[in-house]
């Protein structure tokens, strides 16, 4: 059998993928070269269509007429109807009359062009006047209107037309009136393109108006309907089918196809295609060759239903890139021709239904090693496209779409059978067959996951293990994260072990602060990020995510559900494998590291950071720290010098560094030097420990006589009042009297308890006891989470996602707490999904 490069000559723009589908007016004033300037371009492009060629046949008669002429011409359709292209036409037809008179010729039209036309093209919706009336004027050089008026009347035109012939052609007028909001401006438009259309059926005038409307402004069309103008609907256009092949084609050998329509016939009487007339569909399939009736039918009736088809301007470009693919490969044009794997087609089609086109186009990726996929997958796309009744295809329209002369029928069932156990979105309702934006949720889940690459996927458990696990955004995941160098205490979870020259090597070596860093690797000896159970969970989590965003409103629980499945299953699985601490200790024989177990969870970490650097680790690291200095370390200097050193104690408080120190000045171990002349020792101890003040060696030349060591201070009145008095144990006979003051600190209000314990840890002093604390909470939860903490508040209510619980809290602890207690206890609180907190607390101190 030939192929269609043999039987028909397609027009250069149809191979190279510029047909001419979009006109735009505002060339033909353009001062490039344009296609729409070009008149015997545009004649050449143009089909003469039944609607224009009534249209020149009319305008024909009622130059002739004496009597009861009409003069206004509306054409009606939707977007890519045609209607800017026959307005181009009409333009040069009375235009250039001449060149249009040739050309009607060809088309053995013999109506009479006039001459001599004063012709005024307006695409008003580029121009944008303020009043319609000024570009017509302008055009016909009239100024007898004077503008102080509402609007000209009907003999303003009437004056402005004379004795010429004049053709007025409005394209966009909806566009332009439509968002007019003055109520003055568009009334007078309205009363001025009414007077206009009546000045039309004039028969003292040879005025004619044709305007193209989208049917958006209904009171433009009252106004018009009422001067009885002719009307054509290009939306429903009988030769539209004919306007495509004339495009697209220059020649069609129509004897040369009989052949081939033949073959196609046979195959489908023995296959009992139901076909009512098959001697009018061989006048059909020869008249529309080289392509199918069917694949017609579907593009210009069917697709002309969807609201975002841009009708036969569409059907050109789709058709052009099929022609491109196809025209030397095959003897029929078919809608199975409509490839889903041509970017291109995809693209065209997706205006229809893009969420649908795409999930056809996956469902082949998954498919397309099964035989005929692709036709049969592309056929069954186009008929499950565009808003109609019976929605998707048959097995006789399938034959007619996928099969061609020597194809066997069980193949094509075959092929049905196999894309239902790949293609997710294909449905089966009644005989048809058909694509749907729905899949079913736990597949496509599992086969998206497939398709999520690697690196995406460990960057999902390196947030889980982050954020879900860990719970700090203080955590960094070694070796993904960068970890900054800064004085901030920070979580190293490694994804596997790590030996102590991983460590030195690779996350200490030029650090400034590597004892800043608390390590913590995998209890297990395999790398967490190459685990297959969790790397599949991590996968199916980053699906979810894609998909819940294409699935109708009632399925987004059914996925959110599965995807908190995986997301418990990979926290657990992490859980499982975590964790050992690598920890620095001094021994005799100098700082060794070693393994110490600990629980994957911030709380639980800090718990036992506190636990194994208590004050006795922190004082005997000042000891060692002090003896080894020159008397010059300040309080600052020490906390950042336990940042510096491996094998100290991890500086988690500063409360207890400061705490340690006064406890070794009590002992008399160090000597506090605060400046100007205030030196601390043993029972005398300053009220408040300042960032600066020296911690020196308890040597003779540092220990004040008793005349140098200042008296206890007195509070200042910041400090607070007075709160009693009481007797401290000395190191003299003589009891010295305390006087207490009681402090409140109240903190600003926080959206989380972290930020709560970071003020207090900088506002309430080190010193004094905590005797009342005040915590006030506000909070709004919802759905799962009401269940989950407030059950036996609501009982059996039912209460769903959507469903919310204001929660109002304040809690009072009236116990004795030193500072560090209370900061471990509030540590214990947990995080409150949205809404407020704020702290009031009540220290004790002593002041003499």
């Amino acid at each position: 059998m030939p192929t269609i490069k043999d039987l028909t000559v397609p027009r250069p723009e149809t191979l190279e993928g510029n047909v001419q589908g979009i006109i735009d007016l505002r060339n033909v004033l353009s001062k490039q070269d344009e296609f729409e300037k070009d008149s015997d371009r545009v004649f050449q492009a143009t089909y003469l269509t039944q609607a224009m060629k009534h249209t020149i046949q009319r305008v024909s008669e009622n130059l002739a007429r004496t009597d009861q002429k009409r003069g206004t011409f509306l054409l009606n359709g939707g977007y890519g109807t045609g209607k800017s292209h026959q307005l181009l036409t009409l333009y040069h037809l009375f235009n250039s009359p001449k060149q249009g008179q040739l050309w009607l010729q060809k088309w053995n039209v013999k109506s009479i062009l006039p001459q001599a036309n004063e012709v005024i093209l307006l695409p008003l919706h580029s121009l944008n006047p303020i009043y319609l009336w000024e570009p017509i004027f302008d055009h016909l050089c009239y100024a007898g209107f004077d503008a102080s008026s509402t609007f000209p009347t009907h003999n303003h035109i009437a004056e402005a037309i004379g004795d010429k012939t004049v053709f007025i052609l409005l394209d966009e007028l909806e566009r332009w009136y439509t968002p007019i909001s003055d109520n003055y401006r568009r009334n007078a438009n309205l009363t001025f393109l009414q007077n206009l259309a009546e000045m039309s059926n004039d028969n003292a005038h040879r005025l004619f108006v044709f305007i193209s409307l989208l049917g958006i402004a209904p009171d433009v069309k009252a106004i018009l309907d009422r001067a009885h103008p002719f009307q054509d609907d290009l939306t429903i256009a009988p030769d539209r089918k004919d306007i495509v092949i004339y495009r697209l084609f220059s020649e069609v050998d129509k004897d040369g196809a009989k052949d081939i329509v033949e073959a196609y016939l046979d195959l489908y009487k023995s296959l009992n295609v139901n076909i009512s007339d098959f001697e009018r569909y061989r006048e059909q399939m020869l008249k529309y060759y080289p392509f199918h009736p069917e694949l017609l039918d579907l593009l210009l009736t069917r697709y002309a239903s969807s609201r975002n088809y841009n009708n036969t301007r569409g059907v050109l470009h789709l058709l052009s890139h099929i022609i491109q693919e196809h025209y030397d490969k095959t003897d029929l044009l078919c809608a199975g021709h409509a490839n889903i794997s041509n970017f291109v087609i995809r693209g065209e089609l997706s205006e229809l239904n893009a969420q649908l086109v795409r999930n056809c186009y996956l469902n082949w990726e998954e498919s397309e090693e099964i035989p005929n996929a692709e036709p049969v997958m592309s056929a069954i796309l186009l008929y499950s496209l565009g808003e109609v009744k019976d929605v998707g295809a048959t097995t006789d329209e399938l034959i007619l779409s996928a099969m061609k002369p020597g194809d066997n029928i069980n193949d094509l069932d075959d092929t049905i059978n196999q894309l239902f156990t790949n293609a997710w979105h294909l449905h089966s309702e009644g005989d048809r067959y058909l694509f749907k934006e729905e899949e079913n949720i736990y597949t496509l889940i599992d086969k998206r996951a497939k398709n999520v690459r690697e690196d995406k996927a460990v960057e999902k458990i390196v947030e889980v293990i982050k954020s879900d696990v860990f719970g700090s955004t203080l955590a960094y995941v070694h070796p993904y994260d960068e970890i900054p160098d800064n004085k901030d205490i920070k979580y190293v979870i490694a994804v596997e072990r790590l030996d102590e020259n991983d460590i030195v090597e690779g996350l200490y070596k030029g650090r400034e602060y590597p004892n800043s860093l608390i390590v913590i690797e995998p209890k297990v000896s395999e790398k967490i990020t190459e685990n297959a159970d969790i790397v599949t969970r991590s996968r199916r989590i980053i699906a979810a995510d894609s998909v819940i965003g294409e699935v109708a409103r009632e399925r987004k629980n059914q996925v959110k559900e599965l995807k908190e499945t995986d997301t418990k299953s990979l926290r657990a699985a992490i859980n499982d494998r975590y964790g050992r601490w690598k920890k620095w200790v001094q021994l005799d024989q100098g700082v060794r590291l070693i393994n110490a177990n600990i629980t994957l969870d911030k709380k639980l970490v800090d718990q036992e950071i506190a636990n194994s650097y208590d004050k006795v680790s922190y004082k005997n690291a000042i000891i060692k720290l002090v003896e080894n200095s020159n008397d010059q370390l300040t309080v600052k200097a020490l906390g950042t010098q336990f940042l510096k050193q491996r094998g100290f104690p991890i500086f988690h408080s500063e409360d207890l560094l400061k705490d340690s120190i006064l406890d070794l000045c009590q002992e008399e171990k160090v000597v506090l030097d605060a400046g100007q002349g205030k030196i601390y020792y043993g029972n005398k101890l300053p009220n408040f420990l300042d960032d600066s003040t020296l911690v020196k060696r308890a040597i003779p030349q540092n220990i004040p006589t008793e005349e140098e060591i200042p008296p206890n201070e007195p509070p200042t009145e910041e400090e607070g009042g007075t709160g009693g008095t009481k007797v401290k144990e000395g190191g003299s006979d003589e009891p010295t009297t305390i006087t207490t003051t009681i402090e409140t600190v109240q903190t600003a209000i926080f959206s989380n308890i972290g930020g709560l314990i970071d003020q207090l840890e900088k506002t309430v002093a080190t010193t004094g006891t905590i005797r009342g604390v005040t915590i006030k909470m506000n909070t709004t939860m919802k759905g799962d989470k009401i269940k989950a903490d407030y059950q036996k508040l609501i009982g059996k209510i039912p209460v769903g996602a959507e469903d919310s619980l204001k929660v109002a809290v304040e809690l009072q602890l009236n116990g004795s707490y030193t500072k560090n207690e209370l900061l471990q206890n509030l540590n214990k609180l947990p995080n409150i999904p949205s809404g407020e907190i704020q702290a009031i607390v009540k220290v004790e101190r002593n002041v003499s």
